[in-house]
């Protein structure tokens, strides 16, 4: 899931809904439980996963890491730091009409953020659009920090301290 080395592109795959019911950002933040789940199309699911496999067996992706709880800044982060090595990030994601804490932080289903070298870009798009599957080249690896759209930037050190001493600074305060 992390990512291996620096200069790679980053590609999100997937269809972004603006939708945020059921996260566990609402859940953690502002303390709502419920709400209608993310949509989930089981087409747009295994076209997804078929694309997915391909570029694996074709030795075309360097990480994958599917976007799921916390969304896709959350799933971003833990790219940057689940590697051997602790590898930054900087993305333009598009914004357009969305939320933005719907943007980073809602669990839309059927994405997964995928890591290539510059040359096999291109190439990945195209079997995206061959297979019905969205796809967005969003950025590049490298750097000590994550980067998003000029609105976060945090070192990956930072992240993965805060990931690793989460759950025992929580047991410490009970």
């Amino acid at each position: 899931a992390g990512f291996r080395s620096e200069g790679d592109r980053i590609i999100l795959l997937g269809q972004s809904r603006n939708e945020i019911n059921g996260s566990e950002y609402l859940s953690s933040w502002h303390g709502i439980l419920g709400g209608d789940a993310p949509t989930i199309d089981l087409e747009e699911e295994h076209a997804l996963h078929r694309l997915l496999l391909t570029l694996i067996r074709n030795g075309q992706v360097h990480s994958a890491h599917d976007v799921s709880d916390g969304g896709f800044a959350v799933s971003l982060a833990e790219c940057c730091f689940l590697g051997q090595e602790h590898i930054g990030a900087t993305v333009e994601l598009p914004v357009g009409d969305f939320r933005r804490d719907a943007l980073y932080f809602g669990e839309s289903q059927s994405r997964v953020l995928i890591s290539c070298s510059p040359d096999n870009a291109a190439t990945i798009l195209a079997h995206a659009t061959e297979a019905g599957v969205a796809a967005i080249d969003i950025g590049v690896t490298g750097g000590s920090h994550l980067r998003i759209n000029g609105d976060v930037d945090i070192e990956i050190e930072r992240l993965a301290d805060a990931h690793s001493n989460a759950l025992e600074e929580l047991l410490e305060k009970v």
